[in-house]
């Protein structure tokens, strides 16, 4: 009688419907697009920034296009994911490829779609026209973050262009509240530094004092500070300690708005000399974009 008891609860045992194990039955359902392939050039960083290198990557307008339209559904899968409400790019490079107005008017179009910030954007060495300036001003003023460093040397901008770029900084922000110059995370103020050497046409009076008078004229019509005294352009001098993290003659938020290195010698007065006790030991030296 005992083995036959023993023998029929074994077969109820057996014939009972198998559960799920509890892992499986309380882990959640794939999320839609979870699933989707590498971008070539992105990395998500440990944290939660993003990188995008595709330097040298013999990339054309249609090329950088075409990364831009398979970027698209993955980084709005990121951006859905993410812990906070905009995602930032630690860096964004597309340096030394063959990009022009078309090109960049895509990335910055994509960027802006999914309120993607940039720290460094680096665009040097390409072939970037005066027809991109809109496009790249347009970006300065609505970008969700303040830009930290935008590299624009060895293309092909004209002056004009240059001072639409220069008039975006100095212009961006909400009336009374300047994004530029911008404050580090130990609450120091400074400059963008914007690189333009090497573009033929655009260097003729930039430092000069038209262009700083008309920039101060259009913040102070935004009610930014800018006080006479105040530069908006800084040279970037090396005896100064001005770098692109630092700048040696910054006066808080009046200015300087935008640091403007290697663009040879400023016109006489346009820019200040710094004080004995504001110029360094020894100089910082600037590295030239590789």
């Amino acid at each position: 009688a005992e083995a036959r008891r023993a023998r029929a609860l074994v077969r109820a045992v057996w014939r009972r419907p198998m559960r799920p194990a509890a892992a499986a039955r309380d882990r959640p359902a794939p999320r839609a697009g979870a699933a989707r392939g590498a971008v070539d050039g992105l990395t998500v960083r440990c944290s939660g920034s993003l990188q995008v290198v595709m330097r040298n990557r013999g990339l054309d307008d249609e090329g950088v296009a075409a990364w831009c339209r398979g970027a698209r559904a993955h980084l709005q899968g990121l951006v859905a994911s993410a812990r906070s409400p905009r995602l930032t790019a630690s860096l964004v490079d597309f340096a030394e490829n063959d990009i022009g107005g078309t090109g960049v008017r895509a990335l910055l179009g994509l960027l802006l779609d999914l309120g993607i910030g940039v720290r460094v954007l680096q665009l040097h060495k390409n072939r970037i026209t005066p027809d991109a300036a809109q496009a790249l001003a347009h970006y300065i003023a609505e970008s969700p973050r303040a830009l930290e460093e935008l590299h624009l040397s060895h293309n092909l901008l004209d002056r004009e262009a240059a001072a639409a770029l220069l008039e975006a900084f100095a212009a961006s922000g909400t009336r009374g509240q300047p994004t530029y110059p911008m404050r580090d995370v130990r609450e120091r103020y400074r400059p963008v530094w914007l690189r333009l050497e090497s573009n033929p046409a655009a260097a003729a009076g930039l430092l000069g004092g038209a262009l700083e008078g008309a920039l101060r004229r259009r913040r102070l019509a935004l009610a930014f500070p800018s006080p006479p005294g105040a530069r908006l352009l800084c040279a970037a001098p090396a005896i100064c300690g001005c770098t692109a993290g630092r700048c040696g003659l910054q006066q808080g938020p009046q200015g300087p708005v935008v640091h403007l290195p290697f663009m040879g010698a400023a016109p006489r007065g346009s820019d200040p000399v710094c004080s004995q006790s504001q110029r360094l030991a020894v100089p910082p030296t600037h590295e030239e974009c590789t």
